[in-house]
C-alpha cells in the first residue's frame, strides 16, 4: 500500500508540474477540442456499439485499424464505406454523388458541402477517412516515391506490474515436480512492438510481435508471437494481394466471420464483401498465414488464399483435437505443451457480384487439421448471400451449409429487412436459425453465444432529431439443445436502450440501459430458471476551461435468480482530461487524464463492466466486483516531430480481501499496482532528406 500511494503523489506531482510548464505558455485550444480527440471519439463509438464486453476489445482494434489507416474518400467504394457503422446508406450515397458530380474532394472541409451529413457524423468521419488523389490518379508504384513518401509508424511498449504473482514467485522442486504449472516460464514484463508502413493505401507493409508476462524469452527475437503482413491494393494484374497474415471477411459472417458486427439487434446491411485484409492485430487468433488474391472489376470480383500454420490446441487421450486454444498465453507447463502442436490448413474461395444496388455472392472454404477433431480431420463449408439496397428500404441475409469429410451436418440462415422511416429514423427486423449441428471455426455473425444451436427473432429503432439520437433494440431467442449453464432447450430475451445528445455549451449527456433474461439450470428448483440481469450507465462530459475536460458517470446492475439473493452492483466515476495543442507554435504538447472509479457489488453476478482509456492499442476492459477503487493517470507528450510518449500508472484497491485471484494469477494482497510506457514514432523517410538539405 506504501508503494502504490508514493506512486499515485509522484503522478500527480509530476503531471501539476507538466501543466504549470504548459500553462505558461499561454497555449489558446478551441472549447470542443477534447470532444473531437481520437481518444474520446473511440470511447463513444463503443459506448453504441451493443457489443459484450468480450467483443468489446476485438471492436476496438478494428477502430484502431481502420483510424490509423483511413479510407481514400475518393476513392472508396460503398463497400467501403459501410466499415464505418456510424454512416447510414443514404448517406453513403449522398457522399458517393457529391464525388460523382463535383469530382474529388480537395479537402475534407468539403463535406460541410454532403448534404445529409450533420456535424457529428462528420466529426466522426474525419478520423477515418483522407482526400487523396481520385481514381485517375493511380499511375503506376514508382518505388523513389513509395520510398520517400510512405507513412511509417512504429509503436514499442512495456508494461510492469508492481507485484508478484503466485506464479513467479519461488517454488520448491517437490512442489513442481507434482504440481508443475504452478510456475511461470519467464518474467514478469509484458511488451510489444509493432512497425507498420503505408503508402497511399496501396502498399502495406508491417510487422507486431508480442510477449506477455510469464512467458519464456524466446530466440532469437525474445517475442512469443511475431506477426508480419504484405499487403498490395490496385497494384499490377491484383486488386488485392496478401501475403503473410491476413484476415477473411465475407457475407454476414456465417461461413467467414465479419469483424464489424455490431452485436446481437443492431440491424445493418453493412460490411458484405470485406475480402481480404491485413491482419495487424496482436491477438493470437483470428488470422490466416499464407497468401490471398482479390481480382475483377466493381461488378465482380472474385477473391481466392490458401493458408498453413501452427495453432494452440488441447489434446485429448486419444490423439484427437478436444478443443482449439485462443487465448494466447504459453506460460505454464501446460499452456507451453499446447502451443503450436497442430496444424491447420486452410483455402477458401469467393465470388461476388454486384450492380445497382443489389449484391449476390458465393463462398466455399475448406479445413484440414493433423489431427482428427474431434472424429475428421477434414471440414469444409459453403454460402450464399444476398443484399438489395433502395432508398426506402433494405433487405439482406446469408445462408451456409457445413460438411465434414463430405457429409453435410449443420446449416445456419440469418435474414434482414431495414425500413427508412424518413422523419422517424430507421427500423429493421432479423431472423435467424443455426442448427445444432453447424459450426464454423471463422463464423463471426449475430448470436448470443456462437453461431451453433441458436434460433432468433429481432428488432431494432434507431432514430436522430438534431442533438439528440436514441436507439433500441430486441433479440428474442433460444437454444433446441441444451448448452452451457443450461442442461435442456432454453430461452431468452434482451433488451436494449440508448440515448445521447451533445451541446457545444452543455456538453454530452449518454444513457444505456441493458435488460437481459435467460433460463439456467438452478439447484433451488432443479430445474430451468430465469436469470435476470439489468445494467445501467449514465455519463455526462463537460467542459471546465479550454483544452480542459471533466467526465462523471454511474453504473448499476442488478442480478436476480430463484434460490438466491439479488445482487446489486454499484458505482461513480470521475476524471479530468487536459488536451494539449501542437499547432500553435510549440514544439510539443501534453494531453493528461486522471481518473478516480469507486465501485460495490454484492457478488460477481452483478459485476461492473469499465471502460479505461489506455496508450495507443492498448483498451481497459475490465470487469469489479466487490468492494474497491480503481485509480488511473496517463501523461502523453506529443512532439512536433510525429514523436509521442505516454506514461499511465494505474492501480485497484478492494476494501474487503487481503488477496486478488486465485492459482497461479494470486495477489497476496489487496491492492496491485501497474506502470505502462509507450513510444509512438510516426514519419515519412523524406522528412529526413529535408532535415539534412536544412
Amino acid at each position: 500500500m506504501k508503494n502504490f500511494c508514493i506512486l499515485c503523489l509522484a503522478a500527480a506531482s509530476l503531471l501539476s508540474q507538466m501543466l504549470h510548464s504548459q500553462n505558461t505558455g499561454h497555449i489558446e485550444i478551441p472549447l470542443n477540442n477534447n470532444a473531437d480527440s481520437w481518444e474520446n471519439v473511440l470511447e463513444e463509438l463503443l459506448d453504441g456499439s451493443f457489443l459484450d464486453d468480450e467483443k468489446l476489445e476485438q471492436f476496438a482494434v478494428q477502430l484502431e485499424e481502420l483510424h490509423d489507416n483511413p479510407i481514400n474518400i475518393n476513392r472508396a467504394t460503398p463497400g467501403q464505406l459501410g466499415q464505418l457503422q456510424f454512416l447510414s446508406d443514404r448517406q453513403i450515397e449522398e457522399i458517393s454523388a457529391y464525388i460523382y458530380f463535383h469530382g474529388p474532394m480537395l479537402s475534407l472541409g468539403e463535406l460541410q458541402l454532403v448534404e445529409g451529413l450533420d456535424y457529428d457524423t462528420r466529426r466522426l468521419l474525419r478520423h477515418f477517412v483522407t482526400a487523396g488523389p481520385g481514381p485517375e490518379k493511380h499511375g503506376t508504384v514508382k518505388m523513389s516515391q513509395v520510398m520517400d513518401y510512405a507513412r511509417h509508424e512504429l509503436v514499442s511498449g512495456i508494461d510492469i506490474p508492481m507485484y508478484r504473482r503466485n506464479g513467479f514467485r519461488s517454488h520448491s522442486s517437490e512442489e513442481l515436480a507434482r504440481y508443475p504449472n504452478r510456475q511461470y516460464h519467464g518474467g514478469q514484463l509484458a511488451g510489444s512492438l509493432r512497425w507498420n508502413m503505408n503508402w497511399n493505401d496501396r502498399i502495406r507493409l508491417g510487422v507486431t510481435a508480442q510477449h506477455d508476462a510469464g512467458e519464456k524469452f524466446r530466440m532469437p527475437t525474445g517475442f512469443d508471437f511475431i506477426s508480419p503482413y504484405l499487403f498490395l491494393k490496385d497494384t499490377g494484374p491484383f486488386r488485392t494481394l496478401a501475403l503473410g497474415r491476413f484476415k477473411a471477411q465475407y457475407g454476414y459472417g456465417l461461413l467467414l466471420g465479419n469483424a464489424f458486427t455490431m452485436g446481437v439487434g443492431t440491424i445493418s446491411p453493412k460490411g458484405i464483401s470485406q475480402g481480404i485484409k491485413p491482419y495487424s492485430s496482436a491477438s493470437e487468433n483470428g488470422y490466416f498465414t499464407g497468401a490471398g488474391v482479390q481480382i475483377g472489376n466493381d461488378r465482380l470480383e472474385l477473391s481466392g488464399f490458401i493458408s498453413h500454420q501452427k495453432t494452440d490446441a488441447s489434446i485429448a487421450d486419444n490423439g484427437s483435437i478436444r478443443s482449439l486454444k485462443t487465448d494466447g498465453y504459453h506460460r505454464t507447463q501446460l499452456e507451453i505443451e499446447r502451443r503450436r502442436n497442430v496444424t491447420q490448413s486452410d483455402a477458401g474461395f469467393s465470388a461476388q457480384y454486384s450492380s445497382q444496388g443489389i449484391e449476390i455472392g458465393a463462398t466455399a472454404l475448406a479445413e484440414l487439421f493433423s489431427r482428427p477433431f474431434p472424429t475428421s480431420r477434414f471440414r469444409a463449408g459453403i454460402s450464399t448471400d444476398y443484399t438489395v439496397k433502395r432508398t426506402e428500404f433494405a433487405f439482406w441475409g446469408e445462408t451456409a451449409q457445413a460438411f465434414v469429410t463430405g457429409k453435410a451436418m449443420g446449416f445456419a440462415t440469418l435474414d434482414n429487412v431495414l425500413l427508412h422511416l424518413e422523419r422517424f429514423g430507421e427500423l429493421g427486423f432479423s431472423a435467424r436459425y443455426y442448427s445444432p449441428g453447424y459450426e464454423s471455426l471463422h463464423s463471426g455473425a449475430m448470436s448470443q453465444s456462437k453461431v451453433q444451436n441458436e434460433y432468433g427473432l429481432g428488432a431494432s429503432w434507431t432514430g436522430k432529431s438534431g442533438k439528440r439520437q436514441a436507439s433500441v433494440s430486441a433479440d428474442f431467442y433460444g437454444h433446441p439443445q441444451p448448452c452451457y449453464g443450461a442442461s435442456a432447450p432454453s430461452h431468452g430475451m434482451q433488451i436494449r436502450a440508448s440515448w445521447q445528445t451533445s451541446d457545444k455549451e452543455l456538453g454530452k449527456f449518454l444513457a444505456n440501459l441493458n435488460f437481459r433474461s435467460v433460463q439456467k439450470d438452478c439447484k433451488a428448483s432443479g430445474r430451468l430458471e430465469y436469470r435476470t440481469t439489468i445494467r445501467f450507465k449514465f455519463r455526462y462530459t463537460g467542459n471546465l476551461a479550454p483544452g480542459w475536460s471533466w467526465q462523471g458517470q454511474t453504473l448499476q446492475s442488478l442480478s436476480v435468480f430463484k434460490g438466491t439473493e439479488p445482487s446489486w452492483g454499484r458505482s461513480a466515476g470521475l476524471s479530468i482530461n487536459r488536451s494539449g495543442n501542437q499547432n500553435k507554435g510549440r514544439k510539443c504538447c501534453l494531453d493528461a487524464d486522471v481518473a478516480a472509479f469507486l465501485f460495490r457489488t454484492d457478488s460477481f453476478d452483478s459485476a461492473i463492466s469499465y471502460y479505461e482509456k489506455g496508450a495507443r492499442y492498448q483498451f481497459g476492459f475490465m470487469n469489479l466486483s466487490g468492494n474497491g477503487t480503481r485509480l488511473s493517470s496517463m501523461v502523453r507528450l506529443r512532439f512536433r516531430d510525429g514523436l509521442q510518449a505516454s506514461l499511465k500508472a494505474s492501480g485497484t484497491l478492494y476494501f474487503d480481501r487481503d488477496c486478488i485471484g486465485d492459482g497461479a494469477q494470486r495477489i497476496d494482497s489487496s491492492h496491485k499496482q501497474d506502470i505502462g510506457l509507450q513510444i509512438v514514432w510516426k514519419f515519412h523517410n523524406a522528412d529526413f532528406h529535408s532535415k539534412k538539405k536544412d
